[in-house]
């Protein structure tokens, strides 16, 4: 129905309501979607790899943090190495932590006389210093959790998911064990009987319920109010890599695809149906609004 579109707690111009319900009826069906070949970005993929060998060194920092040691036998991390990332061999696994020495360094312990490895000065620094910023932005992350919460399928998510995205977002690793607690009005963790927790908004707030994108489109509109550009269709940037060239069929579903409506991830999306051009719409608004919730805009 036209009002699972909208949702209820705003002001909806009569115009644009009859906008969305002639989209939703209309491009609410199931419809295939023109292929379009993917070719390799040798650019991108380059700063994709690069960015992939950073995950395992981050993983080897956490287990330092997690277990709140100086040092540990180097033994340890070597039979683990493939739940950091790493599927090698134990001497190629050496190998990689002794390309980062700014980091990590490898020295054989006093009385075992086995290889034991700790974190450098340099790296103890700047996870205090990383430490300092977190705890001055709390409240922003704190929004910022909300905000992920509020895109959620009934605003609940793993506790755990949000761990092991923290980095991408900037949030502490600790931010479910340390932070929530401090806003139970706001956030409820329960297990429920299943094998792990499960994080719950307990209070919407609708200030918050406005995409980045939206903001910006409502910003360049002038003299028209946020009801009156309701239900306006937002164009989504596309790019393609070199070499791809799209087939006149794919230009022409893709410029009817950009005329629809912009679905908010805060909407109310119940009467939206799965693999439908309103559920693509919805869900590249949903990318979007993840990735700037983001440090690098990127996951």
């Amino acid at each position: 129905s036209c009002s699972s579109l909208v949702q209820s707690s705003t002001k909806r111009h009569p115009c644009q309501m009859n906008k969305v319900c002639f989209f939703s009826v209309c491009f609410n069906t199931r419809t295939s979607i023109p292929r379009i070949r993917i070719k390799k970005d040798p650019p991108l993929d380059a700063v994709s790899d690069k960015e992939k060998s950073i995950v395992p060194v981050l993983k080897i920092r956490d287990v330092f943090l997690h277990f709140k040691k100086e040092s540990m036998p180097f033994r340890f991390l070597t039979i683990r190495r493939r739940n950091l990332g790493l599927r090698t061999t134990e001497e190629r696994f050496e190998d990689f932590v002794r390309d980062y020495p700014t980091m990590f360094e490898i020295f054989i312990h006093h009385e075992e006389e086995l290889p034991w490895i700790k974190l450098t000065q340099e790296a103890i620094d700047l996870i205090k210093e990383e430490k300092m910023i977190q705890e001055n932005q709390e409240q922003e992350n704190v929004v910022k959790l909300r905000k992920l919460l509020m895109i959620s399928r009934n605003q609940k998510m793993r506790a755990n998911r949000i761990t092991m995205a923290a980095s991408f977002f900037g949030f502490p690793t600790d931010l479910v064990s340390r932070v929530v607690p401090n806003y139970p009005d706001l956030f409820e963790l329960s297990q429920n009987g299943k094998p792990y927790e499960t994080l719950e908004l307990l209070l919407w707030d609708e200030n918050l319920a406005e995409t980045e994108k939206k903001a910006k489109a409502s910003a360049s509109i002038s003299g028209l109010k946020d009801f009156e550009t309701r239900g306006y269709p937002l164009k989504f940037e596309t790019r393609y890599s070199p070499g791809v060239v799209p087939k006149q069929k794919a230009f022409a579903y893709l410029d009817k695809w950009q005329k629809l409506p912009y679905i908010s991830p805060y909407m109310d999306t119940e009467g939206i149906l799965d693999h439908t051009p309103l559920a693509d719409r919805r869900m590249v608004a949903l990318l979007h609004e993840v990735l700037s919730l983001t440090l690098e805009k990127k996951i």
